[in-house]
């Protein structure tokens, strides 16, 4: 007797197929529940099963070879029907299977008992069941074992798409890590190209940013001027004057423009900086920007 379909099959299917596990290769952490299984009940043959849309598909199994069985004769499709563990003594003796192929023919099956494998929101996926070809019986501890095994099968399901997703999650955060560092170099070509003098400081006055013409300039490497400030750079006055007017940009949250005096090799030169703040993803200013150009020739 073909099992009727389970009122959530649709979505039942969509989480077995979520798992992309179906015709996977064997695994050994699924091989040892079956054997398991088999030892605790005393069985010949046990089988971890996933009911598929139109088969039964066979991921671990002891005792038998076999792959793959149509679902419509499929114990298990009953199995997957309720959530406790379905015994059947004697399947010749049971008219839902006494016809069955697998159960008919010379050899064939005559105990059954199979848990479902749920899922955490309650989807049978399959079953871990055990198999005898003599009738037989389940002791409540057999039973008890059984499903204990089914909910580490399903706990193992579980864990094999969980590494799956983190395979992922760190294939897309290498992905974006290499994007962002393509896109930063890109940017720091931009600002090298430039005559004017680019950098950005985050609220405690230290740089974030300097690019090859402040390096030129000033003489600071930009590896080592990284989460330095100005005082590591400029004498105490000049350095005070350009943190004033960087808290001025930081508490107003728009553009400024200054006249600033900073010393070179030669002598005082006179700066057109215009200072604009940066902000985060809150809308939070977290850092001032600023590109200043010498205009000392044209004064």
């Amino acid at each position: 007797m073909k099992a009727p379909l389970p009122t959530n099959e649709e979505s039942r299917l969509a989480a077995l197929h979520a798992l992309e596990i179906l015709d996977s290769e064997p695994e050994q952490a699924f091989d040892d529940l079956t054997r398991l299984a088999a030892q605790l009940c005393s069985a010949p043959i046990a089988l971890l099963n996933l009911v598929d849309k139109d088969r039964q598909w066979v991921k671990s199994k002891v005792g038998i070879d076999v792959c793959e069985t149509p679902r419509d004769v499929s114990v298990c499709a009953h199995t997957i029907l309720g959530h406790d563990v379905l015994v059947v003594p004697d399947l010749s003796a049971d008219p839902r299977f006494s016809d069955n192929p697998f159960v008919s023919g010379p050899g064939g099956m005559r105990f059954y008992a199979g848990a479902p494998i749920l899922t955490k929101e309650g989807y049978a996926l399959g079953s871990l069941c055990v198999v005898d070809r003599s009738p037989r019986n389940l002791s409540d501890e057999q039973k008890a074992h059984l499903l204990s095994l089914a909910r580490q099968a399903a706990a193992q399901l579980e864990l094999r798409r969980e590494v799956r997703d983190l395979a992922q999650v760190i294939i897309e955060r290498d992905k974006a890590q290499k994007e962002f560092r393509e896109s930063e170099q890109r940017l720091q070509t931009i600002l090298d190209s430039t005559t004017a003098v680019v950098y950005a400081k985050d609220r405690q006055g230290r740089y974030l940013v300097i690019n090859r013409q402040f390096e030129e300039l000033f003489h600071t490497p930009r590896q080592g001027m990284m989460g330095k400030t100005d005082l590591d750079v400029f004498p105490k006055e000049v350095a005070e004057a350009f943190r004033a007017n960087d808290r001025k940009v930081l508490e107003a949250g728009f553009p400024l423009e200054f006249e600033e005096t900073v010393p070179h090799d030669d002598g005082l030169h006179t700066y057109l900086s215009i200072k604009f703040p940066l902000y985060d993803a809150t809308g939070r200013v977290y850092a001032a920007c600023g590109i200043s150009t010498d205009i000392t020739g044209r004064r």
